[in-house]
């Protein structure tokens, strides 16, 4: 007989609050849902392979730029001294580009839950704010199917506001020459000594 392999999943426990949401309180509500139980396995394993993951190294990287930009303190230079030392976040850019990545791919996938629920075919993420024609937004299907005062229509309404910018900032990033162009500069600001990574509009 062949020997059992145990992987470990997760760094992370149950005390992680991004762990606790989306797999055992997201695997307790599956247990009421009135759906084939081939599909919440299948959803069990979105959750369980790629939402968490995704979702947990974007805090890793929220975390360590936190960490950095802390210890980025500007100090003015003192009596006599000609040069001020500038400190910076190193791998800012990279890890932005990073924490972008995983984030439109967590939406991407978290289409996938979306999908097995309800029978819908949306595979971008995009697709929660924008239409794909003939293919309506995520925010459309809901108002068409359960009516724009519906719980799920009015709190997908919220959306744009919420995840449209990360989809945004990181199409700029797969495609500068388009039509969504932007340009990422990491800024330091001297007198709270932050450092801020904003997407603005390239002239």
């Amino acid at each position: 007989m062949p020997p059992f392999v145990i992987a470990q999943k997760l760094d992370q426990g149950t005390k992680n609050p991004i762990v606790a949401r989306l797999r055992l309180q997201n695997f307790e509500i599956l247990q009421k849902c009135r759906i084939a139980e081939e599909n919440k396995e299948k959803i069990q394993n979105v959750f369980l392979s790629s939402l968490t993951p995704k979702l947990l190294r974007c805090s890793e990287i929220l975390e360590k730029l936190r960490t950095e930009t802390d210890k980025a303190a500007y100090k003015p230079p003192g009596p006599g001294e000609g040069a001020a030392h500038l400190p910076q976040v190193m791998r800012l850019e990279p890890e932005c580009h990073n924490y972008l990545y995983e984030a439109k791919n967590d939406l991407r996938d978290l289409l996938q839950i979306l999908n097995l629920l309800f029978g819908t075919g949306f595979d971008e993420a995009s697709e929660w704010t924008m239409a794909r024609m003939p293919r309506p937004s995520v925010i459309e299907w809901a108002a068409a199917k359960f009516g724009e005062q519906h719980d799920y229509t009015r709190y997908l309404r919220q959306l744009p506001g919420c995840i449209e910018p990360f989809i945004r900032m990181r199409n700029a990033v797969e495609h500068p020459k388009g039509p969504q162009r932007r340009a990422f500069r990491p800024e330091f600001s001297l007198r709270t000594g932050w450092y801020a990574h904003r997407a603005r509009l390239a002239a």
